[in-house]
């Protein structure tokens, strides 16, 4: 359990600074690139004539720019997938210790372990959670941190189910 914890603690002391460092550059990039696909129209148009074919050409560069595959993004997607399995397995895992006789050590989880459907809805929810934070972090060009944040959480739900596991072969040997 200790190693867990410690690898946790490491996981977020790499995470939480890149996840949170954002320099005035990107920002400032993020802001003109939300903001110049804008085009003048009417009289502005017209009277910008030459402008508009540089214009034109800069937002398709950078559509061009944005759109070109990212080779991690697959791991990623790979990564929202095994979150769900995790996070099924998980639950039901938990779910069977329950009926072994077992009971719930998380007291965050001990109300939603007494019934199955809100038990699985929990689980659903906590997968959700960490897709939409992953992906946050992936569409704020933090894809290093998204990637890494999405390892850590499948590998703490891991190590929980894997005590479940542990637990619930213990009660059959009895």
């Amino acid at each position: 359990m200790r190693r867990y914890a410690f690898l946790a603690l490491i996981g977020a002391l790499v995470v939480v600074p890149n996840a949170f460092a954002a320099d005035a550059d990107a920002a400032a990039a993020k802001l003109t690139r939300r903001f110049s696909l804008v085009l003048p129209s009417g009289d502005t148009l017209a009277a910008a004539g030459a402008n508009e074919d540089a214009t034109v050409a800069r937002i398709t560069a950078r559509q061009t720019k944005e759109s070109r595959f990212d080779g991690r993004r697959p791991a990623l997607l790979a990564l929202h997938a095994v979150t769900g399995i995790v996070q099924l397995y998980d639950g039901i895992s938990t779910l069977k210790v329950l009926h072994a006789g077992g009971y719930e050590a998380n007291p965050l989880m001990r109300g939603a372990a007494n019934d199955h459907r809100v038990l699985v809805a929990t689980k659903i929810g906590a997968a959700g959670a960490i897709m939409v934070a992953t992906e946050n972090l992936w569409r704020g060009r933090h894809r290093s941190a998204a990637v890494i944040v999405a390892v850590l959480a499948n590998s703490a739900m891991f190590a929980v189910a894997n005590h479940n596991s542990q637990v619930l072969k213990r009660f059959q040997a009895q």
